[in-house]
């Protein structure tokens, strides 16, 4: 009786056993391979680009600082995450114009209200020698004046900071609770300030490039 013929199976190296690396795209932003990737390029020390690409109906390029946690999704507009002096989001080639401080949890919040208020107030500082800055806060104002219950600090101890904030530096503050809201907010923030920056070409330099 005849040995039934093993089929040939074909030599695998580890080359062929590793899947390729998905296409990011902004729509991505917040998934496992963006953050594995920009981990990979922080240690290459170059900046992420998500998607760099402008476009007639989205003008600019959104800049997230590369120390970011939890970086907002920007209903696919282009986005390049790079490392800020100021604030959390701005406009590539603008950062130092505009920028939006973003605290995106409560946690962090009273923490700079709390036990890391001289970093952040150094912070502010920087922000408001900007042509355009703001806060934002990812919560209600009611959340806040809720407190937070892992901080000693009252919720409004906490309001009267940020209030007290505002008055010093003529820095707007925005309670938007929920993070598609936020990134709606940022976007619409830098878009306007895109719109009157563009409307005086020479105080913008190398605008018509950008």
């Amino acid at each position: 009786m005849s040995k039934r013929a093993r089929p040939w199976l074909p030599r695998l190296g580890p080359a062929d056993l590793t899947p390729p690396l998905p296409t990011l795209s902004a729509g991505d932003f917040g998934d496992r391979a963006v953050r594995r990737k920009e981990l990979e390029e922080k240690r290459r020390g170059a900046p992420l680009v998500i998607q760099a690409v402008a476009t007639e109906d989205r003008p600019f390029t959104i800049q997230v600082d590369s120390r970011e946690q939890t970086p907002l999704d920007f209903f696919g507009w282009p986005v390049v995450v790079e490392g800020m002096d100021s604030g959390d989001y701005s406009i590539a080639g603008c950062a130092d114009r505009v920028a939006i401080e973003r605290k995106g949890s409560l946690g962090d919040l009273f923490a700079c209200v709390g036990r890391e208020r001289e970093r952040f107030e150094c912070c502010l500082d920087r922000l408001l020698k900007l042509d355009y800055a703001a806060l934002l806060i990812e919560a209600s104002f009611d959340e806040v004046l809720a407190g937070f219950d892992r901080s000693e600090i009252a919720g409004a101890t906490a309001i009267g900071s940020i209030l007290a904030w505002s008055v010093a530096g003529r820095l707007p503050v925005f309670f938007v609770p929920g993070r598609r809201n936020a990134a709606a907010c940022v976007l619409k923030l830098l878009s306007k300030w895109w719109k009157r920056a563009i409307g005086e070409p020479g105080n913008l330099p190398g605008w018509r490039k950008l």
